[in-house]
Protein backbone atom coordinates (compact mmCIF):
# COMPACT_ATOMS: atom_id res chain seq x y z
CA UNK A 1 0.00 0.00 0.00
CA UNK A 2 1.28 3.67 -1.39
CA UNK A 3 2.01 5.94 2.01
CA UNK A 4 -1.04 8.41 0.26
CA UNK A 5 -3.56 5.29 0.47
CA UNK A 6 -2.10 4.38 3.97
CA UNK A 7 -3.11 7.75 5.54
CA UNK A 8 -6.19 7.82 3.79
CA UNK A 9 -7.50 4.05 5.71
CA UNK A 10 -5.68 5.42 9.44
CA UNK A 11 -7.55 8.89 8.97
CA UNK A 12 -10.67 7.03 7.88
CA UNK A 13 -10.45 4.56 10.37
CA UNK A 14 -10.36 1.66 8.53
CA UNK A 15 -7.08 0.92 9.75
CA UNK A 16 -6.68 1.62 13.44
CA UNK A 17 -3.69 3.95 14.01
CA UNK A 18 -2.77 2.26 17.55
CA UNK A 19 -2.12 -0.99 16.19
CA UNK A 20 -0.05 0.48 12.79
CA UNK A 21 1.78 2.30 15.53
CA UNK A 22 2.62 -0.92 17.58
CA UNK A 23 4.06 -2.39 14.08
CA UNK A 24 6.22 0.28 13.71
CA UNK A 25 7.68 0.42 16.81
CA UNK A 26 8.30 -4.17 16.78
CA UNK A 27 9.62 -3.45 13.75
CA UNK A 28 11.96 -0.46 14.95
CA UNK A 29 12.93 -2.34 18.30
CA UNK A 30 14.17 -5.63 16.06
CA UNK A 31 15.54 -3.95 13.19
CA UNK A 32 17.56 -0.55 14.62
CA UNK A 33 20.05 -3.42 16.44
CA UNK A 34 21.45 -3.97 13.26
CA UNK A 35 20.95 -0.94 11.48
CA UNK A 36 21.36 2.04 14.02
CA UNK A 37 19.25 4.50 12.67
CA UNK A 38 17.59 6.03 15.70
CA UNK A 39 18.93 8.17 18.35
CA UNK A 40 18.11 5.86 21.02
CA UNK A 41 17.60 8.55 23.80
CA UNK A 42 15.11 9.91 21.94
CA UNK A 43 12.91 6.54 21.25
CA UNK A 44 10.42 6.06 24.27
CA UNK A 45 7.47 3.71 23.38
CA UNK A 46 5.19 5.16 26.34
CA UNK A 47 6.15 8.82 25.21
CA UNK A 48 4.56 7.23 21.57
CA UNK A 49 1.63 5.37 23.51
CA UNK A 50 0.70 8.49 24.98
CA UNK A 51 0.84 10.84 22.36
CA UNK A 52 -1.18 8.45 19.66
CA UNK A 53 -3.92 8.22 22.81
CA UNK A 54 -3.71 12.11 23.32
CA UNK A 55 -4.21 12.59 18.78
CA UNK A 56 -7.18 10.15 19.00
CA UNK A 57 -8.69 11.77 21.91
CA UNK A 58 -8.51 14.98 20.15
CA UNK A 59 -9.76 13.74 16.76
CA UNK A 60 -12.50 10.98 17.38
CA UNK A 61 -14.32 11.94 14.61
CA UNK A 62 -12.77 10.99 11.34
CA UNK A 63 -13.90 13.65 9.11
CA UNK A 64 -12.39 16.57 11.63
CA UNK A 65 -9.19 15.20 11.76
CA UNK A 66 -6.08 16.98 9.95
CA UNK A 67 -4.56 15.71 6.63
CA UNK A 68 -1.32 13.39 8.15
CA UNK A 69 -3.48 12.40 11.35
CA UNK A 70 -0.94 9.28 12.13
CA UNK A 71 1.38 9.32 10.14
CA UNK A 72 4.85 8.59 12.39
CA UNK A 73 7.91 10.11 11.39
CA UNK A 74 11.58 10.38 12.09
CA UNK A 75 13.32 13.79 12.47
CA UNK A 76 16.67 14.50 11.63
CA UNK A 77 18.77 14.80 14.70
CA UNK A 78 19.83 18.74 14.00
CA UNK A 79 16.24 19.59 13.74
CA UNK A 80 14.73 20.59 17.54
CA UNK A 81 11.96 18.92 18.77
CA UNK A 82 10.49 19.84 22.00
CA UNK A 83 11.16 17.60 24.98
CA UNK A 84 13.33 15.52 22.39
CA UNK A 85 17.46 16.72 23.02
CA UNK A 86 19.35 17.45 19.93
CA UNK A 87 22.63 15.65 19.44
CA UNK A 88 23.82 16.88 16.17
CA UNK A 89 25.65 13.48 16.21
CA UNK A 90 28.15 15.59 18.47
CA UNK A 91 30.33 14.53 21.63
CA UNK A 92 29.26 18.44 22.27
CA UNK A 93 26.97 19.31 25.47
CA UNK A 94 23.59 19.28 23.42
CA UNK A 95 22.33 22.05 25.99
CA UNK A 96 24.63 24.06 23.28
CA UNK A 97 21.53 23.31 20.54
CA UNK A 98 18.47 24.01 22.81
CA UNK A 99 15.58 26.12 21.47
CA UNK A 100 12.42 26.35 20.14
CA UNK A 101 10.77 23.63 18.03
CA UNK A 102 11.16 23.80 14.48
CA UNK A 103 8.61 25.18 12.70
CA UNK A 104 8.82 22.15 9.98
CA UNK A 105 8.38 19.78 12.78
CA UNK A 106 5.55 21.90 14.33
CA UNK A 107 3.85 21.85 10.93
CA UNK A 108 3.85 18.20 11.09
CA UNK A 109 2.77 17.64 14.46
CA UNK A 110 -0.18 19.93 13.76
CA UNK A 111 -1.07 18.77 10.70
CA UNK A 112 -1.33 15.05 12.77
CA UNK A 113 2.16 13.39 12.40
CA UNK A 114 3.92 11.41 15.02
CA UNK A 115 7.28 12.14 15.80
CA UNK A 116 8.36 8.73 16.40
CA UNK A 117 12.62 9.16 17.85
CA UNK A 118 15.02 11.37 16.03
CA UNK A 119 17.45 9.72 13.34
CA UNK A 120 21.05 9.60 13.08
CA UNK A 121 22.80 12.03 11.66
CA UNK A 122 26.50 12.76 10.78
CA UNK A 123 28.12 15.12 12.84
CA UNK A 124 26.86 18.38 12.39
CA UNK A 125 25.27 17.06 8.97
CA UNK A 126 28.97 17.39 7.77
CA UNK A 127 30.94 14.25 6.68
CA UNK A 128 32.08 12.37 10.02
CA UNK A 129 29.54 9.33 9.93
CA UNK A 130 27.47 8.13 12.20
CA UNK A 131 27.03 5.01 13.23
CA UNK A 132 24.19 4.01 10.89
CA UNK A 133 24.89 1.16 8.31
CA UNK A 134 23.23 0.34 4.74
CA UNK A 135 19.73 -1.39 5.35
CA UNK A 136 20.79 -3.61 2.11
CA UNK A 137 23.99 -4.38 3.19
CA UNK A 138 25.53 -3.86 6.64
CA UNK A 139 29.05 -3.31 5.72
CA UNK A 140 28.26 -0.61 3.49
CA UNK A 141 27.39 2.99 3.99
CA UNK A 142 23.76 4.65 4.18
CA UNK A 143 25.20 7.58 2.34
CA UNK A 144 25.08 10.90 4.20
CA UNK A 145 24.19 13.16 6.52
CA UNK A 146 20.00 12.32 6.43
CA UNK A 147 21.70 8.77 6.64
CA UNK A 148 19.33 7.61 9.76
CA UNK A 149 16.23 8.99 8.23
CA UNK A 150 16.65 7.03 4.87
CA UNK A 151 17.91 3.92 6.59
CA UNK A 152 14.90 4.28 8.67
CA UNK A 153 12.22 4.73 6.05
CA UNK A 154 13.82 1.55 3.94
CA UNK A 155 13.35 -0.38 7.02
CA UNK A 156 10.13 0.20 7.57
CA UNK A 157 10.02 2.30 10.90
CA UNK A 158 7.94 4.59 9.56
CA UNK A 159 7.16 6.17 6.14
CA UNK A 160 8.72 9.62 6.75
CA UNK A 161 12.00 11.03 7.89
CA UNK A 162 13.10 14.73 7.91
CA UNK A 163 16.45 15.29 5.98
CA UNK A 164 18.95 18.66 4.94
CA UNK A 165 20.80 18.92 2.24
CA UNK A 166 23.91 21.08 2.33
CA UNK A 167 25.62 19.50 -0.31
CA UNK A 168 23.84 15.84 -0.82
CA UNK A 169 22.51 14.79 2.35
CA UNK A 170 18.92 13.88 1.18
CA UNK A 171 19.55 12.38 -2.45
CA UNK A 172 22.62 10.41 -1.83
CA UNK A 173 21.25 8.57 1.35
CA UNK A 174 18.08 8.31 -0.78
CA UNK A 175 19.55 6.88 -3.97
CA UNK A 176 21.89 3.95 -1.51
CA UNK A 177 19.19 2.92 0.33
CA UNK A 178 16.25 2.89 -2.26
CA UNK A 179 13.75 5.22 -1.31
CA UNK A 180 12.39 8.83 -2.58
CA UNK A 181 14.39 11.78 -1.76
CA UNK A 182 12.75 15.11 -2.11
CA UNK A 183 14.57 18.57 -1.84
CA UNK A 184 12.36 21.42 -2.43
CA UNK A 185 13.56 24.63 -4.18
CA UNK A 186 16.10 26.67 -1.45
CA UNK A 187 14.19 28.42 1.26
CA UNK A 188 10.58 27.12 0.16
CA UNK A 189 11.02 24.94 3.78
CA UNK A 190 12.15 27.64 6.63
CA UNK A 191 14.78 26.21 8.46
CA UNK A 192 14.53 28.05 11.89
CA UNK A 193 15.18 25.68 14.81
CA UNK A 194 17.17 23.74 12.16
CA UNK A 195 20.69 23.50 13.69
CA UNK A 196 22.53 25.59 10.55
CA UNK A 197 25.93 24.11 8.44
CA UNK A 198 25.61 27.15 5.82
CA UNK A 199 22.88 29.69 5.74
CA UNK A 200 23.24 29.69 2.19
CA UNK A 201 23.31 26.33 1.07
CA UNK A 202 21.07 23.96 3.87
CA UNK A 203 17.90 22.76 2.63
CA UNK A 204 15.02 21.11 4.88
CA UNK A 205 13.32 18.19 2.57
CA UNK A 206 12.67 14.56 3.61
CA UNK A 207 12.88 10.43 2.75
CA UNK A 208 9.63 9.15 2.03
CA UNK A 209 8.43 5.34 0.82
CA UNK A 210 7.15 6.60 -2.41
CA UNK A 211 5.71 9.47 -4.52
CA UNK A 212 2.07 9.02 -3.80
CA UNK A 213 2.38 11.90 -1.06
CA UNK A 214 4.80 14.13 -1.78
CA UNK A 215 2.01 17.19 -2.78
CA UNK A 216 0.28 16.00 0.21
CA UNK A 217 3.14 16.30 2.41
CA UNK A 218 4.36 19.58 0.52
CA UNK A 219 1.16 21.02 1.14
CA UNK A 220 1.59 21.10 4.96
CA UNK A 221 5.44 21.93 5.09
CA UNK A 222 5.49 24.69 2.34
CA UNK A 223 3.31 27.67 2.97
CA UNK A 224 2.75 28.77 -0.26
CA UNK A 225 2.14 25.61 -1.52
CA UNK A 226 -0.19 25.55 -4.72
CA UNK A 227 -0.51 21.97 -6.46
CA UNK A 228 0.07 21.33 -10.02
CA UNK A 229 -2.45 19.81 -12.08
CA UNK A 230 -2.05 16.39 -12.67
CA UNK A 231 0.22 16.45 -16.08
CA UNK A 232 -2.36 15.42 -18.98
CA UNK A 233 0.45 14.81 -21.51
CA UNK A 234 3.89 13.73 -20.09
CA UNK A 235 5.05 12.98 -23.48
CA UNK A 236 5.45 16.37 -24.00
CA UNK A 237 7.54 17.28 -21.46
CA UNK A 238 11.20 17.67 -22.71
CA UNK A 239 13.97 16.70 -20.63
CA UNK A 240 17.47 16.78 -20.69
CA UNK A 241 20.75 14.85 -19.78
CA UNK A 242 23.33 17.30 -18.69
CA UNK A 243 26.18 16.34 -20.65
CA UNK A 244 29.74 16.87 -20.44
CA UNK A 245 32.32 17.01 -17.08
CA UNK A 246 29.62 17.04 -14.60
CA UNK A 247 27.87 13.70 -15.93
CA UNK A 248 31.49 12.17 -16.45
CA UNK A 249 32.37 11.61 -12.72
CA UNK A 250 29.84 9.00 -12.36
CA UNK A 251 31.55 5.55 -12.82
CA UNK A 252 31.14 3.59 -15.76
CA UNK A 253 29.11 1.21 -14.23
CA UNK A 254 26.71 3.81 -12.86
CA UNK A 255 26.68 5.74 -16.21
CA UNK A 256 25.54 2.52 -18.21
CA UNK A 257 22.69 2.02 -15.30
CA UNK A 258 21.90 5.46 -16.07
CA UNK A 259 21.27 4.87 -19.66
CA UNK A 260 19.42 1.77 -19.05
CA UNK A 261 17.06 3.64 -16.91
CA UNK A 262 16.79 6.45 -19.42
CA UNK A 263 16.16 3.80 -22.32
CA UNK A 264 13.53 2.19 -20.54
CA UNK A 265 11.85 5.90 -19.75
CA UNK A 266 12.41 6.02 -23.28
CA UNK A 267 10.46 3.34 -24.07
CA UNK A 268 7.81 5.20 -22.41
CA UNK A 269 7.68 7.74 -25.14
CA UNK A 270 9.14 10.34 -22.95
CA UNK A 271 11.21 13.15 -24.42
CA UNK A 272 14.42 12.92 -22.77
CA UNK A 273 17.89 14.39 -25.20
CA UNK A 274 21.51 15.09 -24.03
CA UNK A 275 22.45 18.99 -23.96
CA UNK A 276 26.07 20.17 -22.93
CA UNK A 277 25.89 21.60 -19.60
CA UNK A 278 27.63 22.29 -16.38
CA UNK A 279 30.62 23.02 -18.73
CA UNK A 280 31.94 24.61 -14.76
CA UNK A 281 31.30 21.59 -12.65
CA UNK A 282 34.84 21.80 -10.89
CA UNK A 283 34.67 25.71 -10.16
CA UNK A 284 31.14 25.28 -8.91
CA UNK A 285 32.25 22.84 -6.41
CA UNK A 286 35.07 24.64 -5.61
CA UNK A 287 33.12 27.49 -4.55
CA UNK A 288 30.59 25.24 -3.05
CA UNK A 289 32.61 24.00 -0.98
CA UNK A 290 34.07 27.35 0.41
CA UNK A 291 31.11 28.97 0.84
CA UNK A 292 29.48 26.42 2.85
CA UNK A 293 32.70 25.69 4.84
CA UNK A 294 33.25 29.38 5.99
CA UNK A 295 29.75 29.59 7.26
CA UNK A 296 30.01 26.68 8.99
CA UNK A 297 33.34 28.31 10.74
CA UNK A 298 31.03 31.18 11.92
CA UNK A 299 28.18 29.07 13.11
CA UNK A 300 30.52 26.62 14.98
CA UNK A 301 33.01 30.18 15.93
CA UNK A 302 32.24 29.93 19.58
CA UNK A 303 31.79 26.06 20.08
CA UNK A 304 34.62 25.15 18.27
CA UNK A 305 36.86 28.11 20.32
CA UNK A 306 35.83 25.87 23.61
CA UNK A 307 35.36 22.61 23.03
CA UNK A 308 37.63 21.84 20.07
CA UNK A 309 38.71 18.57 21.27
CA UNK A 310 35.20 17.17 21.52
CA UNK A 311 35.12 17.92 17.37
CA UNK A 312 35.99 14.56 14.76
CA UNK A 313 38.91 15.01 13.06
CA UNK A 314 36.78 15.32 9.92
CA UNK A 315 34.83 18.36 11.20
CA UNK A 316 37.56 20.29 12.53
CA UNK A 317 39.16 20.17 9.22
CA UNK A 318 36.42 21.91 7.65
CA UNK A 319 36.04 24.50 10.42
CA UNK A 320 39.70 25.33 10.20
CA UNK A 321 39.52 25.78 6.65
CA UNK A 322 36.02 27.88 6.69
CA UNK A 323 38.49 30.27 9.38
CA UNK A 324 40.98 31.48 6.68
CA UNK A 325 37.66 32.82 4.45
CA UNK A 326 37.31 36.19 4.58
CA UNK A 327 33.88 37.97 4.78
CA UNK A 328 34.44 39.55 1.55
CA UNK A 329 35.54 36.04 0.25
CA UNK A 330 31.97 34.87 1.29
CA UNK A 331 30.03 37.97 0.13
CA UNK A 332 31.78 37.42 -3.30
CA UNK A 333 30.69 33.30 -3.19
CA UNK A 334 27.49 33.75 -2.26
CA UNK A 335 26.86 36.46 -5.43
CA UNK A 336 28.56 33.75 -7.67
CA UNK A 337 25.90 31.36 -6.60
CA UNK A 338 23.36 33.48 -8.15
CA UNK A 339 25.33 33.44 -11.36
CA UNK A 340 25.19 29.75 -11.57
CA UNK A 341 21.78 29.55 -11.11
CA UNK A 342 20.59 32.16 -13.90
CA UNK A 343 23.72 29.54 -16.35
CA UNK A 344 21.86 26.55 -15.53
CA UNK A 345 18.60 27.84 -16.25
CA UNK A 346 19.58 29.72 -19.38
CA UNK A 347 21.03 26.46 -20.58
CA UNK A 348 17.34 25.17 -19.54
CA UNK A 349 15.76 27.81 -22.01
CA UNK A 350 17.99 27.31 -24.33
CA UNK A 351 17.45 24.06 -25.15
CA UNK A 352 13.68 24.18 -24.29
CA UNK A 353 13.93 21.79 -21.01
CA UNK A 354 11.36 21.58 -18.85
CA UNK A 355 13.23 18.86 -16.61
CA UNK A 356 17.14 17.75 -15.58
CA UNK A 357 17.55 13.65 -14.96
CA UNK A 358 21.10 11.98 -13.78
CA UNK A 359 22.29 9.80 -11.82
CA UNK A 360 21.49 9.89 -8.23
CA UNK A 361 25.22 9.06 -6.98
CA UNK A 362 28.46 8.60 -8.77
CA UNK A 363 28.21 4.69 -7.98
CA UNK A 364 26.53 1.97 -5.31
CA UNK A 365 26.81 2.33 -2.07
CA UNK A 366 30.34 2.04 -0.98
CA UNK A 367 31.49 -0.71 1.07
CA UNK A 368 33.02 0.71 4.62
CA UNK A 369 31.29 2.96 7.58
CA UNK A 370 34.27 4.93 6.83
CA UNK A 371 33.14 7.10 4.08
CA UNK A 372 29.63 8.64 3.18
CA UNK A 373 30.20 8.79 -0.15
CA UNK A 374 30.92 11.26 -3.08
CA UNK A 375 28.21 14.25 -3.20
CA UNK A 376 29.23 15.42 -6.43
CA UNK A 377 26.13 14.40 -8.56
CA UNK A 378 23.73 16.86 -6.18
CA UNK A 379 26.29 19.53 -5.78
CA UNK A 380 25.14 21.61 -8.46
CA UNK A 381 21.70 21.18 -7.83
CA UNK A 382 22.07 22.26 -4.43
CA UNK A 383 24.32 25.08 -5.28
CA UNK A 384 21.47 26.57 -7.95
CA UNK A 385 18.75 26.35 -4.98
CA UNK A 386 16.62 23.80 -7.73
CA UNK A 387 14.42 21.46 -6.23
CA UNK A 388 15.11 17.87 -7.07
CA UNK A 389 12.80 14.63 -6.14
CA UNK A 390 15.85 11.50 -5.93
CA UNK A 391 13.74 7.87 -7.38
CA UNK A 392 15.31 4.58 -6.66
CA UNK A 393 14.77 2.28 -9.56
CA UNK A 394 14.32 -1.79 -9.36
CA UNK A 395 17.24 -3.63 -10.56
CA UNK A 396 17.88 -7.54 -10.42
CA UNK A 397 21.90 -6.79 -10.45
CA UNK A 398 22.39 -6.25 -7.11
CA UNK A 399 20.77 -5.79 -3.49
CA UNK A 400 21.91 -2.36 -3.42
CA UNK A 401 20.05 0.24 -4.94
CA UNK A 402 20.58 2.96 -7.11
CA UNK A 403 18.69 5.59 -8.83
CA UNK A 404 17.92 9.41 -10.34
CA UNK A 405 17.52 13.09 -9.42
CA UNK A 406 14.96 14.09 -11.20
CA UNK A 407 15.22 18.32 -11.62
CA UNK A 408 12.65 21.11 -11.62
CA UNK A 409 13.13 24.52 -12.13
CA UNK A 410 13.65 27.21 -9.21
CA UNK A 411 10.44 27.42 -7.73
CA UNK A 412 8.17 24.91 -9.95
CA UNK A 413 8.45 22.08 -7.13
CA UNK A 414 4.84 21.35 -7.53
CA UNK A 415 5.24 20.83 -11.19
CA UNK A 416 8.71 18.72 -10.13
CA UNK A 417 6.40 16.81 -7.88
CA UNK A 418 3.92 15.96 -10.37
CA UNK A 419 6.71 14.57 -13.39
CA UNK A 420 8.27 12.58 -10.62
CA UNK A 421 5.67 10.32 -9.65
CA UNK A 422 4.83 10.58 -12.97
CA UNK A 423 8.49 8.91 -14.00
CA UNK A 424 8.04 6.41 -10.65
CA UNK A 425 5.10 5.21 -12.30
CA UNK A 426 6.84 4.12 -15.28
CA UNK A 427 10.38 2.91 -14.18
CA UNK A 428 7.63 0.78 -11.44
CA UNK A 429 5.92 -0.71 -14.69
CA UNK A 430 9.30 -1.54 -16.26
CA UNK A 431 10.58 -4.55 -17.08
CA UNK A 432 13.51 -4.16 -14.40
CA UNK A 433 17.24 -4.28 -15.54
CA UNK A 434 18.95 -8.04 -16.19
CA UNK A 435 23.02 -5.78 -15.89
Amino acid sequence: MNTKDQLEEIRTGKQDLSSYIRICCDLLEAENPHVHAIVETTYDRDRIEADVARLIERFPDPTSRPALFGLPIGVKDIIRVDGLPTKCGSRLPDNLFSGPEADCVTRMKRAGAIVIAKTVTTEFAAFQPGPTCNPHRFTHTPGGSSSGSAAAVSKGFFPFGFGTQTIGSIARPAAFCGVVGFKPSWSRIATGGVVEYSRTMDHVGWLCNDTSALSQLAGVLIANWNPAPRIQNPNDVVIGIPEGPYLEQASNPELQRFSDLVARLQGHHLTIRSCPALQNIEQMRQEHLQLVNGELARVHHDWYARYSHDYAAKTAELIETGQHISDKELRNLIRNRSVHQQQVEQTMDHYQLDYWIAPGAVDLAPEGLDSTGDPIMSLPWTHTGLPTVSIPARSTFSDLPHGIQLVGRFGKDEQLVEMASEIAKRLHHSIPETT
